[in-house]
């Protein structure tokens, strides 16, 4: 007993830490006039809890199945891939929280951080989950806290937002646990690691059906196409530190999520890894979810919506490599994961240092801000770049590997293959229309002469909001620096990931 204990304690403190820190932030709340301190407490609190999520890393890296253990019927699993999820999303958690004590106003400090602690212990129980079960109960209070975060201004456009996003995310929900109920009556276990190859004795239907009831659950949650109309909405209405993370980490947590099951239960080897089916069925939907999405980010005028169609495309990407399923293409997703994560992260804490300044969210409001707000442009200018591929930024080399992948597919399902290339090719030059053409060009290099009224006295006053954008702007740097390293690390990651779950 005391040997589980030790364990929970050392493993799980990705999980448990803010948790622990969301109470202290609850009952400092209450107890306190000033609201102050309540973002130092969340910010010190998830700073705490990136050195534990490091130490599951470096650890796993050594061990397949670093920890797995039972209570009252929840497993968790802690593999090297689980791991760097998890890393991840602690960092970028700890940056975000730094970046919401300086924009948030004296308005319900005490919810908002409470909310946000939760979430992120939900993002590491995601990561770790090693049952559909516990799976199932991570990402529905992960759910809990955005619904609840993306209502978090009480006005009709937020409130509607929330609701749209209740309803599509409990449909999902419900597909979910009905999918994960009938594999349990089927397979006798919800166990991720002993699920490979225990539908295969089941009828086509059945096994197809499953399939289905699993991409369109975690699907809307992921905001595939066409499930992904609550993400601009809520990313509109939201706080931008909660937009920053429904885009930055939510929906990839999801998609990872996703990941588990579907290698879990539906992967064959790492030579044809899915059913022919299987695989057509994923490129369909990522071939709709680039270009749909890509295409209507270009006539957005608001500059959130226009980021968030921007994320339901880079979606559809991460899709490509999934359907494909090799290690090398499943490895090409989670590189591009990554970078997603640090450049969408920035690019609305950006966006949203030029709402909180320039009062609008309307792109023709904010022209030329970026030359009031220098270094917030400039790293905004720099986002636009990695988001847009642009050679030697690190999300050049992720779609680089992903159309690599679509052409080896090809030799198992012909001209789709070459045609999902050509559309990675083709939706990279039209994204560059908004990511340069509207966003960079109208907000940051425009002459000062021809700046709006509404951002004459724009200024960077604020030292919190600056000190994450910049700590974001030396990650895109360092990530796009040691590319060809980080690379590396996800290919082993992805093979003891593979070696644990097939």
């Amino acid at each position: 007993m005391s040997e589980l204990v030790f364990l929970i304690s050392k493993y799980l403190l990705p999980v448990i830490i803010p948790l622990i820190t969301a109470i202290i932030v609850l009952i400092t709340g209450k107890c306190r006039k000033s609201k102050g301190i309540l973002g130092a407490i969340s910010t010190v609190g998830l700073f705490l809890v990136v050195p534990f999520s490091l130490f599951n890393f470096i650890e796993s890296i050594h061990t397949p199945i670093l920890l797995d253990f039972h209570i009252g019927g929840t497993i968790f699993v802690i593999d090297s891939l689980s791991a760097l999820i998890s890393l991840i999303s602690s960092i970028l958690g700890t940056i975000i929280s730094l970046y919401s004590i300086g924009y948030l106003e004296e308005e319900r400090k005490t919810e908002y951080f409470f909310l946000l602690l939760l979430m992120i212990s939900a993002l590491n129980g995601v990561a770790y989950s090693g049952d559909l079960i516990t799976l199932f109960v991570f990402t529905e209070f992960l759910a809990i806290t955005a619904y609840i975060l993306v209502a978090f201004y009480r006005n009709k456009e937020s409130i509607e937002a929330s609701f749209k996003y209740i309803i599509m995310g409990s449909i999902g929900a419900a597909l979910v646990l009905f999918a994960l109920s009938y594999v349990y009556i089927l397979a006798g276990t919800t166990n991720l690691t002993e699920l490979n190859g225990a539908l295969d004795d089941q009828p086509l239907a059945t096994y197809y059906f499953l399939f289905i009831m699993f991409v369109l659950g975690f699907g809307v949650k992921s905001a595939i196409f066409p499930l992904h109309t609550w993400l601009p909405d809520a990313h509109s209405a939201a706080p931008s530190g909660v937009s920053a993370m429904l885009s930055g980490i939510v929906i990839e947590i999801e998609m990872f999520a996703l990941i588990k099951v579907l290698v879990s239960i539906f992967y064959k080897d790492t030579f044809l890894p899915f059913d022919s089916i299987i695989m057509i069925f994923l490129l369909i939907i990522s071939a709709l979810t680039i270009t749909i999405p890509n295409l209507t980010a270009l006539v957005q005028e608001d500059i959130k919506r226009m980021l968030a169609y921007s994320s339901v495309y880079n979606v559809g990407l991460m899709i490509v490599g999934i359907a494909i399923g090799t290690p090398f293409a499943l490895a090409a997703t989670i590189f591009h994961v990554l970078n997603h994560e640090i450049s969408k992260a920035t690019m609305f804490i950006c966006a949203g240092s030029f709402i909180k300044e320039g009062k609008t969210r309307e792109i023709s409001s904010l022209v030329g801000i970026g030359t009031k707000m220098k270094i917030t442009g400039m790293i905004f200018a720099v986002g636009a770049f990695y988001l847009a591929a642009f050679p030697p930024l690190a999300m050049f080399w992720s779609k680089l590997f992903l159309i690599q992948a679509a052409i080896g597919s090809s030799q198992f399902i012909g001209w789709m293959g070459i045609m999902i290339a050509v559309l990675i090719v083709v939706n990279t030059v039209i994204s560059i229309g908004y990511y340069y053409g509207v966003l960079v060009k109208n907000i940051v290099i425009i002459p000062e002469n021809q700046i709006s009224e509404e951002v004459h006295d724009a200024s960077e006053k604020n030292k919190t909001l600056l000190t994450s954008e910049v700590i974001l702007f030396a990650i895109m740097v360092l990530v796009s620096i040691m590319s060809i390293f980080i690379w590396g690390i996800i290919c082993e990651c992805v093979n003891s990931f593979l070696s644990v779950y097939n």
